[in-house]
């Protein structure tokens, strides 16, 4: 369930950023002490009167769980996954379901406003904004970032990239919490 981040929200997140956050709209999820762990973001930034993109809907912001990602991605397992993916047709088309939902999720946060200008003023934006999955990713272009995938997983529990980082985050670290870090309690 979603909800607007309070004032004390937005600061645990600003420190589990370590800056302020952009494009905030509301947290999707909390991890199991009550801190946010997953946000959810606006899918265009205004700038001097023109739409920039943002297309990252769903954006981790546990400390912990960006930390042990970031250790999976540098060990290789971006390439690893992709092909466990790419090797069984029904991944493969939940993964594919899994960017057409990301991306229906993304267009039903846009304002009207935003929405008739991207589609009149900026077709070739409204076409990512509109057509590309998880992360901004087009549908073939493959899988760069496990993180972004991983916190659609937690939202929606339809991700199979997500699902296989779940499961690798659980059988590599059982034996420490990834919940409740001290990062997140330092704002209490």
């Amino acid at each position: 369930m979603e909800r607007k981040p309070t004032a004390k929200d937005y600061k645990v997140i600003t420190q589990q950023l370590e800056r302020e956050p952009r494009n905030l709209v509301g947290i999707a999820k909390w991890c199991q002490e009550g801190y946010p762990q997953v946000l959810v973001t606006y899918p265009v930034l205004e700038e001097k009167d023109e739409l920039k993109l943002f297309p990252t809907t769903y954006w981790l912001s546990c400390p912990k769980l960006v930390e042990e990602i970031f250790s999976l991605e540098s060990e290789g397992l971006i390439q690893q996954v992709q092909e466990e993916i790419m090797a069984d047709s029904n991944k493969e088309q939940e993964l594919t379901a899994a960017h057409r939902n990301y991306a229906q999720k993304r267009v039903g946060l846009l304002k009207d406003s935003d929405l008739t200008k991207l589609k009149e003023e900026y077709p070739g934006r409204w076409k990512v904004v509109s057509q590309s999955g998880v992360g901004g990713i087009m549908e073939k272009e493959g899988i760069k970032c496990l993180h972004t995938h991983y916190a659609d997983y937690l939202v929606n529990r339809h991700n199979p990239v997500g699902k296989i980082v779940d499961e690798l985050l659980e059988d590599r670290f059982l034996d420490s919490s990834l919940d409740g870090c001290s990062i997140c309690s330092k704002e209490d």
